[in-house]
């Protein structure tokens, strides 16, 4: 009965918890028939498939952007941004801990340009008026496109495989190019979290040991 009654359910009619898991299952799912997909035989099938990959992880860092951008302009000020990926190692709500899980951070010695409109990019802008400033003067619409400033916008970093920015410096500025055209960046460190995947999943709702499982 109880199976019965959620899958009856709209998921905005479901709990928190079930709702999550459920749209984590969505996008997995989704994911996993981009990566089946012949794309009706294309030659160029195989990059068809990373593209649409880089759309849906780009589509979630929209969502990410959007609600960072809500706190700012409803609270005004920090939002508390707190990432397994961006601030501390990934740890197991069941053990506490996950064994080395350490991420590989390099400088990146060749520049990478980035167009951040296209391609998934999180900035934490921070002030109301500031962020109001920026999307008034930054932008093609009042020919004064984003334009990427060493001096600004540095220690910016690329994380692979899921090819995501996450920017350090500049917040308002680069959140304008995210929503805008052809806004270059070029991210000043490389972060390889391939390893994770050796010893952690994620559930929909949390990190998990895979020896630990959800048991």
């Amino acid at each position: 009965m109880l199976l019965k009654k959620i899958f009856h359910q709209t998921p905005n009619q479901l709990p928190e918890n079930q709702r999550l898991l459920q749209i984590h299952t969505y996008y997995l799912n989704f994911a996993k028939d981009i990566l089946a997909s012949p794309f009706y035989m294309q030659p160029q099938n195989e990059l068809m498939k990373l593209n649409a990959l880089n759309k849906l992880i780009k589509v979630l860092t929209l969502d990410i952007e959007n609600h960072i951008l809500l706190h700012t302009i409803s609270v005004e000020h920090d939002y508390p941004f707190s990432s397994t990926l961006f601030l501390d190692s990934p740890v197991c709500p069941k053990c506490g801990r996950l064994n080395n899980c350490t991420l590989n951070r390099k400088k990146i010695v060749k520049p990478i340009a980035i167009d951040i409109s296209m391609h998934p990019t999180i900035s934490c802008p921070w002030n109301k008026t500031r962020l109001m400033n920026a999307f008034g003067s930054i932008g093609v619409s009042v020919d004064n496109p984003y334009i990427f400033d060493k001096n600004n916008h540095f220690s910016g970093e690329l994380y692979a495989p899921l090819n995501l920015t996450k920017i350090h410096n500049g917040y308002h500025s680069s959140a304008c190019g995210i929503y805008d055209t052809n806004a270059i960046y070029y991210p000043e460190y490389f972060c390889d979290f391939y390893d994770f995947y050796d010893e952690i999943y994620f559930d929909g709702m949390s990190f998990r040991h895979k020896t630990v499982g959800l048991s």
